[in-house]
């Protein structure tokens, strides 16, 4: 966090009070040029400005915010014009759940309030209305990030889902082509370290492809593929373009006409509840830790692709 805030600018003030009762805002004020003075200064020996509040900053009140942590990072070092803006909201929503109905709200979101673009999105809004066609959302700066993807998709193509209850009982697979109900399977759960799982996976056929590089202007191969959620939150490196993690494209270089690879699919596997066993490494970027877990994980991911490919190959 401190080389990124650094990096975006020159200035940090940082708020933060928990959730114990009566506790205050603590407040630090970095100015990290200071950092830079003098090369054999030690990080930890340079001091910081700190001060503690009974409430958030009065221009923080709108979010009604009890407790958590705010970063206000000021004289930056890019100019963040539209495109930029944009940019940001389109990676920001890979790290976001996909939505695909109104019981799957998300409790984490991303808001994107810049209010000197507040008047070309009415401009743009206006000029879908006058051309009677609907808003495209990844065209508007302000608002909520929210990922569309499989919105997209989900009419499209052939997608298979398999579900693991909390109680981790069984396993609930269906296949669905284009809209169409083909079939379910309700099995004992052979994998005894796996519960409150789900794996989503779509089949990307030449009409998805192409929908798909229509709507999100890039195509899936340089999107990503099959993305890991931890509560919500994106796992990486799961699901980068020409990551193979799961070892999904070395399964289709012994069988290529047979298997599928990432060139072909996309999708997310969604780890929810504590699930303590299926956790991160210490690098942001590392994935999850490789025991039983994560390997019976792969097992299980492997048994759905087989399903897959068994209707689609």
């Amino acid at each position: 966090g401190r080389f990124s805030c650094d990096r975006l600018g020159q200035n940090l003030k940082l708020y933060s009070r928990s959730e114990s009762k009566n506790s205050l805002v603590e407040f630090i004020d970095v100015n990290w040029s200071e950092f830079e003075m003098n090369s054999k200064n030690l990080f930890k020996d340079i001091p910081i400005a700190s001060d503690e509040f009974v409430n958030f900053p009065q221009e923080y009140d709108k979010y009604d915010l009890k407790s958590g942590t705010i970063l206000e990072i000021s004289n930056l070092r890019d100019v963040w014009d539209r495109n930029k803006i944009l940019d940001l909201k389109s990676s920001l929503a890979k790290l976001i759940l996909p939505k695909f109905n109104e019981e799957n709200e998300s409790t984490f979101k991303i808001l994107v309030e810049a209010n000197n673009e507040l008047e070309s999105d009415e401009e743009y809004i206006e000029k879908c209305k006058k051309e009677n066609t609907d808003p495209d959302p990844k065209s508007i700066v302000n608002g909520p990030v929210e990922n569309f993807i499989f919105e997209t998709l989900n009419l499209k193509t052939t997608q298979i889902t398999l579900e693991i209850p909390k109680n981790g009982n069984n396993l609930v697979t269906k296949l669905i082509d284009r809209g169409e109900f083909i079939y379910e399977i309700i099995e004992d759960n052979t994998y005894n370290l796996l519960k409150d799982i789900s794996i989503q996976i779509y089949f990307l056929n030449r009409a998805a492809k192409w929908n798909f590089t229509n709507k999100m202007n890039t195509e899936p191969v340089n999107y990503g593929n099959l993305f890991m959620y931890k509560n919500g939150f994106r796992i990486h490196p799961y699901g980068n373009p020409r990551d193979d993690s799961y070892g999904i494209d070395a399964r289709k270089a012994q069988g290529y006409s047979r298997f599928l690879g990432t060139r072909e699919i996309i999708g997310k596997i969604e780890i929810k509840g504590l699930n303590p066993l299926l956790r991160e490494t210490t690098s942001r970027d590392g994935g999850l830790i490789k025991n039983s877990s994560f390997n019976q994980l792969l097992d299980c991911l492997k048994s759905v692709l087989v399903r897959l490919e068994k209707y689609v190959v």
